[in-house]
């Protein structure tokens, strides 16, 4: 009922929705609550999107030499939950797979500057026991360090750990690694991992810290919302083999190390407005926008269908909603002209 009313400006009784459901094939069902969250509606990612950079504008992110802020997030790297695909006979039973999945899930922490210049190269967290000094494939291991060209210091044994996970002890080690970053402030999602005891651990140590509000944070960061998006597509397009535990992890590592400077500082420029004089709640929009077709398909032909109502039952103007004046609209394609 409060969805036609903002939408469409109508008020509907529960009884006309119930009956208008029931006739077109619903029926009424008790609901489960969710417990993966709920999407917000974009308008309000929008609001949410903007109240951040106009904060971090406050905090002189556009006056700042680069070098002095950074934006710090991890990524985990497993493959525990792999499923494969194969052929059988048409109607006998679900094939097995000899080969198990790896039980180690890494962690890769980094942090980008604006101008894109990587002076903190990423760590990995593993409990992989492969990994460590005592391997039986060690010689393995120091090839493809070699190979790829990462230095053995940046990889971190944490011990009896099949899952790594971010948290306060992997996040201190990080910035004890890099001590300049503590002349920074340092960009980060919300979560506990920055947080002991009630405590900011990054400002703590001695840096300036700042974090995204949790909804936007995945579209602002230049990590999320870009370069591990990049390292994992590397990853999976280099016919690794999945059972193996060391290489999949380094050649991420590496794809991190090759992004080019320009392509980190244009997305620094994109999700922070960097070059911009104000801010474009269009260009937000652009960012935040479903990138699914079926999402845009679906956002796409709500927007028409939202339109054609307001214009042709309310009344209103085009310049009201997102059409275009009735000037430049004929009968062939009303509304939906573009």
């Amino acid at each position: 009922m409060r969805f036609v009313e903002e939408q469409f400006a109508v008020c509907v009784s529960k009884e006309t929705v119930r009956g208008l459901l029931l006739q077109n094939g619903f029926s009424s069902r008790k609901g489960r609550r969710r417990t993966a969250g709920y999407k917000f509606d974009l308008d309000v990612l929008i609001e949410l999107y903007e109240k951040d950079l106009k904060r971090f504008w406050g905090l002189g992110i556009k006056e700042m030499a680069p070098q002095h802020l950074a934006c710090m997030d991890s990524s985990s790297l497993g493959w525990r939950l792999l499923t494969r695909k194969t052929y059988s006979p048409k109607g006998g039973t679900q094939p097995k797979i000899r080969e198990g999945n790896p039980a180690y899930t890494n962690l890769v922490v980094w942090v980008t500057f604006p101008d894109g210049v990587n002076r903190c190269p990423a760590l990995l967290f593993t409990g992989d026991p492969q990994f460590t000094e005592r391997s039986r494939v060690r010689d393995r291991l120091d090839h493809l360090l070699e190979k790829y060209n990462i230095d053995p210091s940046r990889i971190v044994a944490v011990k009896k750990k099949n899952y790594v996970g971010e948290s306060q002890a992997i996040i201190q080690h990080f910035l004890k690694h890099y001590p300049a970053l503590r002349r920074c402030l340092i960009l980060s999602d919300a979560g506990g991992s920055y947080v002991k005891k009630g405590v900011d651990i990054v400002r703590e140590w001695g840096a300036q810290h700042a974090t995204f509000t949790p909804a936007v944070h995945e579209y602002m960061s230049p990590l999320d919302n870009h370069a591990f998006g990049i390292a994992k597509a590397k990853m999976r397009s280099n016919r690794v083999d999945e059972t193996d535990r060391l290489e999949p992890s380094l050649v991420f590592l590496n794809a991190l190390d090759f992004i080019k400077p320009e392509q980190v500082r244009a997305m620094w420029d994109r999700n922070f407005f960097l070059e911009e004089d104000e801010i474009d709640r269009d260009l937000i929009h652009e960012i935040l926008r479903p990138s699914e077709e079926n999402e845009l398909r679906r956002a796409d032909y709500f927007a028409h269908a939202r339109d054609a109502y307001r214009m042709e039952v309310l009344g209103l103007d085009p310049e009201e909603t997102e059409q275009p004046p009735m000037a430049l609209q004929s009968g062939l394609d009303g509304v939906y002209w573009k």
